[in-house]
């Protein structure tokens, strides 16, 4: 865990968040500022993924999950 509040926690991206990150980035709304195009499918989520496991060794600021700390639930990700 990177940080909390009453509500939230931010953590690192895993493989785990393949599914919910291939959705978010596959809504047009949701990449319209990233500069990034949407993900073909669950199997491009995963290669991100897991060739994001380098930006955390390498930077400070990277993406991180943004949880519901009650459920755990992913709700998105925050970052650059």
């Amino acid at each position: 865990m990177i940080t909390s509040t009453e509500r939230l926690y931010l953590r690192e991206l895993t493989i785990n968040d393949a599914i919910h990150f291939c959705n978010m980035n596959n809504d047009p709304m949701c990449v319209k500022y990233t500069g990034y195009n949407p993900f073909g499918s669950i199997i491009a989520s995963n290669l991100f993924l897991e060739s994001y496991k380098k930006q955390y060794l390498d930077y400070e600021m990277v993406r991180w999950a943004v949880c519901l700390e009650e459920t755990h639930e992913s709700l998105g990700w925050c970052g650059h």
